[in-house]
């Protein structure tokens, strides 16, 4: 890429498409020196795989029991032996 050949990306054009979440963990993905293929593609796919693990985080907040319900906490721990 290239600004004089105008083929650069913007990232603040990239997080207003696709979150900041998504060109985080696309970044992330890359290795350390190494060029990198920043792709639409790509950005599309970590963008619904960042939001699958959002909804997987909210779902799980949502069905824990109350910290402060010990009842519900030693049934848990009580089930781990399965």
């Amino acid at each position: 890429m290239s600004k004089t050949l105008g083929n650069v990306i913007d990232p603040l054009d990239t997080i207003k498409v696709f979150c900041t979440d998504a060109l985080r963990f696309t970044l992330a993905l890359g290795t350390s020196g190494q060029d990198l293929n920043l792709s639409t593609e790509r950005l599309t796919a970590n963008k619904a795989f960042t939001n699958k693990l959002w909804n997987a985080g909210k779902f799980v907040l949502q069905v824990l029991p109350n910290r402060y319900n010990v009842s519900s906490w030693q049934n848990i721990e009580a089930c781990k032996g399965f």
